[in-house]
């Protein structure tokens, strides 16, 4: 497939998702006027006129089909908007933020006594976890085994989510990714996952580097031999280091008790499946083998597909011979962090809090292996 064709089958794909949004809040309202007189007002617009540069791959009609949802049900901006980044567009962009600035200011203070739902009714759930946890493998998991509808939080001053029936745009069941608990997701199920921090940071750590070889590749050096730069990067973001995530997941279930826990290491076992299956029955989701299995072999090919055409995911050889994330790379798989830590790392990792919240979720036994 050509990548022409391939952006007008998503702009199609774009375009019939955002009309039927419109077509939904037209309904709602008896005194709206047609779709066709929105759109052609929207394209009218200085401000769907200002986004043709920041978003090359969208035609100018979804534009204003993005636009005038948000005309017609402020609530709705930021879906729309999260389609246009489906299909490419770069929100990065000066006209892009600034638009989204706008449209923030006009969306009510999210409602937090009342659960987020789908188009359904049916309260959607939060699968959460601390980057490079195995998250997007969950995810795809769920997605094919239960033709579930995937959405991903972005929250800003204002929420994405409401409790609005149509705010989330899919029927049941849905699960919403995000690398962060919430307060607001007090009054729905939660998934967390988590995988032993020390794996999880050498992992973020590449993903990162990976990322950093585009733009800075003389800052690779630094990223090879030690987590130190990745942890600071880390407190500067809203889920924290690992243990802060990890801790802020376990005291929301202490307090609202809505939160079932996965482990990665059980969900890439030999009992994956019967592991999902409950993590899914605890709320009230069944899972059968079948689709599992199918949802499996997809999930694989997916991941084959991001490693080859993702430069973050591809683990491509950049690092100087020797270091640690060049021996981290070339063991291939599984935990391991034991071979590549440095002291001086395990020390770090143990001066920020990690022994303690790696052995109250079991990853560890003696409080002093950060010594050996």
């Amino acid at each position: 497939m050509t990548a022409n064709r391939g952006n007008k089958i998503l702009d199609d794909q774009l375009h019939s998702e955002l009309l039927g949004l419109l077509t939904d809040t037209i309904e709602d309202n008896e005194d709206a006027p047609s779709s066709d007189a929105l759109i052609s007002a929207g394209k009218e617009h200085d401000d769907v006129d200002s986004l043709k540069q920041a978003f090359p791959s969208v035609d100018q009609r979804a534009a204003a089909l993005a636009f005038v949802i948000g005309q017609a049900d402020q609530e709705r901006y930021e879906a729309a908007l999260s389609y246009m980044v489906r299909v490419g567009s770069l929100t990065g962009k000066e006209p892009v933020r600034n638009f989204i600035k706008a449209l923030n200011a006009q969306l009510p203070e999210p409602d937090f006594d009342q659960p987020y739902v789908d188009l359904d009714g049916n309260p959607v759930t939060f699968v959460v976890s601390f980057p490079r946890s195995g998250n997007t493998h969950l995810i795809q998991l769920l997605t094919h085994s239960l033709r579930a509808g995937i959405a991903t939080a972005h929250f800003g001053n204002r929420a994405h989510f409401s409790r609005k029936v149509r705010t989330i745009g899919y029927r049941s069941p849905v699960f919403v990714k995000d690398h962060g608990i919430r307060d607001a997701y007090r009054h729905n199920p939660v998934i967390y996952q988590h995988r032993d921090g020390r794996d999880s940071l050498l992992s973020f750590n590449d993903f990162t580097a990976q990322g950093t070889n585009r733009s800075r590749p003389e800052d690779i050096p630094a990223l090879s031999d030690s987590l130190g730069p990745v942890i600071e990067r880390l407190k500067k973001t809203n889920y924290g280091t690992w243990n802060e995530n990890v801790d802020a997941a376990l005291a929301h279930h202490d307090k609202y008790g809505n939160v079932v826990i996965s482990r990665y290491d059980d969900l890439t076992g030999p009992n994956a499946f019967a592991s999902l299956r409950d993590t899914l029955a605890a709320i009230n989701i069944e899972l059968t083998e079948k689709a599992y299995a199918a949802a499996s072999e997809r999930s694989q090919k997916n991941a084959t597909r991001l490693r080859s055409q993702n430069v973050q995911w591809g683990k491509a050889p950049i690092y100087p011979e020797g270091s640690m994330m060049d021996r981290w790379l070339k063991i291939g798989s599984g935990s391991r962090w034991r071979a590549v830590l440095s002291a001086e790392d395990k020390s770090l990792l143990h001066s920020i809090g990690m022994t303690e919240t790696l052995m109250k979720i079991g990853y560890e036994t003696n409080e002093d292996w950060w010594r050996a």
